[in-house]
């Protein structure tokens, strides 16, 4: 009997080509799409869940509060943290404490150089909470002792190839002797902690002082707690920072400052923590989600054009189902039957889908910016998947056809030559309905992304990055520095491709992790401290990047005074209670962290350190008082043959700075990054809602293709009493234009409050217009009207003769 039904199934699948080919690429297109965006979002949610304890494992991070209000929040947290939650919590089982602060520089051994990049001081326990495993050397003591290191399997290969590295020294800046003492198998990409290097805590206590063991000031230790097996997190964060309140109770009350902690669970790191000094540049939990339910919705689009054109053909198989229940067919055999005919259109859909998939997964990876890969093939799970997507595919477009055509009597199909349906012909309505909605929130939402990309791109920044260079300033220094980058400088200036040279910490477009506490000397209330971002300049940051001085001057090359010297921006100005950039003049600042007070002698006005998502934040500009704090160089060239003057660059870098590694890149693009995950999302969800467009006009076509068949002898009747095809059209497509007005009502209000709510994620936004409704409105008008009134001229060019000739 099986086999029966299988071979009426495609007997029926053949005999309606048309109709077949359109389920079929309508449904694969669905599962396709989701498909990859499923492998996406399962890379994405994968993060660190390969961590043997992964579910005990919490990072504490911090929040900072000045006058009661949120003045930072961190992923990192206080230095001492670490030794006060080993010493005061047994909830915790193990802790671990890492930190790149001042960690740059040129691992040296023998004739093999590499610049550090992803390199931690790291505490001795870190084997024992996760779980990266060690090739070489004891996971209990290779990072106990001051001066180890342990290398990643590739930098091992890098600078000893084969060799065993366990026991060789490597020299950090021709300064600092480390042992080798490990070698890690190289991190997973699916994690949010990457790292090629990792030196002992103790080293960095013995390099820049034992004060780091013990400040609750510095905020620079990632701190890492495994938890013990069934200890609530709640209650461990609620103990916490009752601690830190009873402890620093005098101190905060008299800084007027706050301190918050909050556990991070290990897993959800990488999808919903972005704060300043992330290990990693994380991705959007929100619009990873997001995604996953569009492919849904779009899946479900094609099951709906299944659905819609199964029970709009009931009238043409009523006959048929009436002839098979005369010649004795029981209503059970045809369910069985129309839901085989089911499983086989999802099985093939499904197959040409995996073709699709294979074919197009690169492309879309290129095209999107996401990573895309094939890995989950490999696993159960995907199969799993597969095979609960072609049975509930089945069951969801397949049992309501089913059910629909197995209860025609006998006698009325018989009897007539149409069956009429007001259950199905509200079902089909409803169907319609929601592509209709999910089309026009998605083109809304498609163009409202676009919009405000570009808004952000095209704003004026207040800064003027265009034509710049950054040259990553030396590392391996020495106490000639001072006069070897006076010499640097004049050698890019003698450069006639050269205009401009500044040094600074940070340049535009990076993240000033760097703040600190100000108090100001002139307040009545000596303890009212405001936060603000620091960055290091020298003397000609201001002019170099054509900042708008609004009071005071610049920096004074020289001038040894102005190494207690302040310029802040107006955003600071503010804060810190000036009423305007006159009044700021010659006040004093106090750090009570350093002790140190310095005086204001300049006011800029605010330009834009970070995306338009960020708004402006509080900076004051300290001149460059040491080599460490120079970072960076700022080259501006005027020339077309960059490739020349990057070379001279180079050459001139070299000869002032042996020993270092010349590397470096251009602003503007490095500023644009900070849009890429924005445009990356704008580019995806462009993609989808084509991609749903594109099924709906499928299911759109082919029913007023079978609609228009159904009223062929309606039409030549009217023809012959004189209709035009304009009447036709208006009377055949009003049934459309009433559910796509519905869906307008339905869908684009819900649609505005979900991208304003979006938008609010941005400091800077556009605001959402008259074409929001309009050009989607437009855009589905125009494709009821091209599917509807392609079927009326073809069949207004047929005879009338043709039609009725049977009649």
């Amino acid at each position: 009997m099986s086999n029966l039904f299988v071979k009426l199934a495609f007997r029926n699948l053949i005999r309606n080509k048309a109709f077949s080919l359109i389920n079929i690429l309508g449904l694969a297109i669905g599962i396709a799409t989701s498909m990859l965006i499923f492998q996406y979002v399962q890379n994405e949610v994968s993060y660190d869940r390969f961590h043997e304890n992964a579910d005990q494992i919490y990072r504490v991070r911090l929040d900072r509060y000045s006058q009661g209000e949120l003045a930072e929040q961190m992923a990192t947290a206080p230095c001492a943290l670490g030794s006060a939650i080993e010493e005061f919590f047994p909830e915790v089982e193990e802790m671990v404490i890492l930190s790149n602060y001042q960690l740059e520089g040129i691992l040296r051994y023998e004739d093999n150089n590499f610049r550090l990049e992803k390199t931690y001081f790291c505490s001795d326990r870190f084997f024992n909470i996760f779980s990266y495993p060690l090739l070489k050397g004891n996971p209990e003591t290779a990072l106990s002792e001051p001066f180890s290191i342990v290398l990643s399997e590739a930098l091992s290969g890098k600078l000893f190839g084969d060799a065993d590295p366990v026991g060789e020294v490597l020299k950090l800046n021709n300064r600092v002797s480390l042992n080798v003492t490990g070698v890690f198998e190289d991190t997973p990409d699916n994690t949010h902690l990457r790292f090629q290097a990792l030196i002992s805590m103790e080293t960095m206590f013995r390099l820049y002082g034992e004060n780091f063991r013990t400040t609750w000031w510095a905020d620079v230790m990632l701190t890492y707690v495994k938890l013990v097996d069934g200890t609530d997190a709640t209650g461990f964060e609620k103990k916490l920072n009752e601690y830190v309140q009873t402890r620093f109770a005098k101190e905060l009350k008299e800084k007027n400052m706050g301190m918050v902690f909050h556990l991070q669970p290990l897993k959800s790191i990488h999808l919903f923590s972005n704060y300043p000094q992330e290990t990693e540049v994380n991705g959007n939990g929100k619009s990873v989600y997001f995604l996953l339910i569009i492919s849904i919705l779009i899946l479900i689009i094609a099951w709906v054009n299944y659905i819609n054109l199964s029970t709009a053909r009931s009238m043409e198989r009523a006959r048929d189902v009436g002839l098979r229940k005369v010649s004795g067919a029981t209503r059970l055999q045809l369910i069985r039957q129309f839901l085989i005919e089911s499983l086989i259109i999802n099985l093939i859909s499904v197959l040409v889908a995996l073709v699709i998939v294979e074919i197009s997964h690169p492309f879309f990876s290129q095209l999107t910016g996401l990573n895309v890969t094939l890995d989950l093939w490999h696993k159960p799970i995907f199969w799993v998947l597969f095979a609960v997507v072609i049975v509930a595919g089945s069951l969801l477009s397949g049992l309501y056809p089913a059910f629909v055509l197995s209860s025609f009597k006998p006698i009325t199909v018989l009897k007539s030559k149409t069956i009429k349906s007001s259950g199905g012909m509200i079902l089909r309505k409803g169907l319609i309905l929601f592509q209709f909605a999910i089309s026009l929130s998605l083109i809304a939402g498609t163009i409202t992304i676009k919009r405000q990309i570009d808004y952000m791109q095209g704003r004026n920044l207040g800064v003027d990055i265009k034509q710049t260079l950054i040259v990553k300033a030396p590392v391996s220094i020495d106490s000639t520095w001072v006069v070897r980058q006076k010499t640097f400088k004049a050698d890019m200036l003698n450069n006639p491709s050269i205009s401009k040279i500044c040094a600074s910490y940070f340049v535009p477009g990076d993240v000033v992790w760097f703040t600190n506490a100000y108090i100001r000397k002139s307040n009545n209330d000596g303890n009212d401290s405001r936060t603000l971002s620091v960055i290091h300049v020298d003397h000609d940051f201001i002019d170099f990047y054509n900042l708008e001085l609004l009071s005071g001057r610049n920096f004074i090359e020289g001038n040894q005074n102005d190494f207690l010297c302040h310029i802040i921006n107006r955003k600071a100005m503010e804060l810190l209670g000036f009423e305007s950039p006159e009044d700021a003049l010659g006040q004093e600042l106090e750090t009570p962290n350093w002790n140190m007070t310095k005086k204001i002698v300049g006011v800029i006005e605010n330009f834009h350190q970070q995306s338009l998502r960020e708004n402006y934040a509080p900076t004051i500009y300290t001149y460059l008082s040491n080599p460490r704090w120079s970072k960076q160089y700022s080259v501006k060239i005027h020339s077309e043959n960059y490739k020349e003057t990057i070379a001279n660059i180079e050459k001139k870098f070299m000869e002032s700075f042996p020993g270092n590694t010349f590397e470096y890149f251009f602003l503007d693009s490095h500023f644009d990054k900070q849009y890429s995950a924005d445009r990356e999302f704008g580019k995806t969800f462009g993609i989808f809602a084509f991609v749903a467009i594109v099924i709906s006009i499928m299911g759109l076509f082919a029913l007023a293709m079978y609609f228009t068949i159904q009223r062929n002898r309606e039409i030549a009747i009217r023809k012959v009493l004189g209709a035009r095809v304009s009447g036709l059209f208006l009377l055949l497509s009003q049934e459309y234009f009433k559910l796509l007005g519905l869906s307008i009502i339905v869908a684009l209000p819900m649609a505005y409050i979900i991208m304003n709510n979006w938008l609010d994620g941005f400091a800077y936004r556009i605001i959402i217009g008259w074409w929001f409704f309009v050009i989607p409105i437009l855009l589905m008008s125009f494709v009821v009207f091209a599917s509807v009134i392609y079927q009326i001229i073809k069949t207004a060019r047929l005879n009338p003769v043709d039609s009725l000739k049977y009649e």
